[in-house]
């Protein structure tokens, strides 16, 4: 039998003493450590230090629940070399052990490590990886947000990705299967689906969703999906993702705030509380400006009435404050570069936009891409007192007036490459042309 290893897209022969040199660092390993398929040890069984090991071979930190005990050193050691060698031997995908060098140092000269998306083997030589496979749970995976943060995690890192679905044969969880986004039954309102789901992971996305009938079922649900975080122990960082109005909202202020703006921020800040307050993992909350995607149809008849046909946009901004816009798949793009990153980004609170430009500007590049002359139209605040009740916040919010001001285009442009509104219509351009034709 000949033994090989991916090189790029095509095989090439492993040395002949792979095998056994493979099956002696598995020998190896078990003596530092314990690990079975499926179970999570607990403290007295420590899995090589700070890190070890899942039910899928993918690094964690410290996956120690503590319900049950490890089994017997002499039976797991032989188990555990012979299952290491498989995958030091025959692993080719990305979700192999990814070996950390500023955590396993001298333990990882023994391994070798193959892998056809990087293009990488490491025969028994020091170890050169520059990061360690995370796993992360991703709330609202079939959303706009939480499905592009999945998609960016699997695609760009190789990092193992979970989350929760009601429906797993509907199309968007098929897609997130299909890229390799392991998808559990379970829903916010059950917390046990939740810690389930949860298991084994050590970073979470938390990103829930407004109920126009119930906004306070939002902040129920943020913090269901923390309190399931927190029954788990093993997460080391928590990235959630609110709204831009949180940072001018004043709870229960009903001169200054409409009255569905005041229930939804309340709703976004409870479950910004939950993930902060005494918590036991690095945190940091994005809070996203207003979506480019509310220029296209359908939305675009939700947030400005009327627009569509008169030409008109009616809001609550002035000739002088600034619109703040951002798309989904940016706001995606800086989760992930906060993950990246936990340290540098731990108690931060990052406003989010890809834009910064007057309404009138804004307006005027629309205009540009549909042949069309669009007006602005600033309302006054008695007009605004008059929508108070009104669901749409650019005609019943005044506090939009100042979304921009927590806005750093510079940081959030060094994070990631980030998309103008003039770049977005022009990637959306037959969608909005389509929007605004007749």
């Amino acid at each position: 039998m000949v033994l090989t290893r991916m090189q790029g897209n095509r095989a090439e022969p492993r040395h002949p003493l792979y095998l056994p040199t493979a099956f002696l660092s598995g020998y190896k390993i078990a003596w530092k450590g314990t690990w079975v398929r499926g179970v999570c040890v607990s403290e007295r069984w420590p899995l090589f230090g700070k890190a070890g090991m899942h039910q899928r071979g993918t690094l964690i930190s410290q996956p120690s629940c503590g319900r049950v005990q490890a089994p017997p050193r002499w039976l797991v050691f032989p188990l555990t070399a012979y299952r290491l060698t498989w995958k030091l031997t025959y692993g080719i995908e990305c979700n192999q052990p990814a070996i950390c060098c500023s955590q396993w140092k001298n333990r990882t000269q023994y391994l070798g490590h193959s892998c056809s998306r990087h293009n990488a083997y490491l025969p028994f030589t020091s170890c050169t990886m520059a990061s360690q496979t995370h796993s992360v749970f991703v709330s609202g995976v079939t959303g706009n947000i939480g499905g592009a943060v999945a998609k960016l995690l699997r695609e760009q890192h190789g990092w193992d990705v979970k989350s929760t679905v009601r429906d797993p044969d509907s199309p968007g969880a098929k897609a997130l299967a299909a890229l390799g986004v392991q998808l559990l039954p379970g829903s916010w309102d059950d917390i046990p689906s939740l810690v389930d789901a949860m298991y084994g992971i050590d970073k979470l996305f938390v990103c829930t969703a407004t109920h126009v009938e119930d906004p306070g079922l939002e902040q129920v649900h943020a913090v269901n999906i923390v309190r399931a975080a927190q029954s788990v122990g093993s997460i080391k960082q928590v990235v959630i993702c609110t709204s831009v109005g949180v940072f001018s909202h004043q709870e229960g202020d009903k001169a200054q705030h409409s009255t569905f703006f005041d229930k939804v921020m309340t709703a976004k800040r409870a479950g910004e509380r939950a993930v902060t307050e005494d918590s036991p993992w690095k945190w940091t909350i994005l809070r996203p400006a207003i979506f480019m995607t509310n220029f296209l149809a359908p939305q675009v008849d939700y947030f400005s009435p009327g627009f569509r046909a008169s030409g008109v946009w009616r809001s609550t901004m002035t000739s002088e404050t600034p619109l703040a816009l951002v798309l989904p798949e940016d706001i995606a793009k800086i989760a992930v570069a906060v993950f990246g990153q936990d340290e540098k980004y731990h108690g931060r609170v990052l406003g989010v936009a890809g834009d910064v430009l007057t309404v009138e500007d804004a307006l005027a590049q629309l205009g540009e891409k549909t042949k069309r002359s669009y007006t602005p139209y600033y309302m006054s605040d008695d007009e605004i007192e008059e929508q108070k009740e009104s669901l749409c916040f650019t005609v019943a919010e005044k506090s939009l007036r100042h979304m921009a001001d927590n806005i750093d285009l510079d940081e959030l442009r060094s994070m990631a490459d980030l998309t103008s509104f003039k770049g977005f219509l022009e990637k959306q351009e037959e969608l909005v042309k389509l929007a605004y034709s007749g």
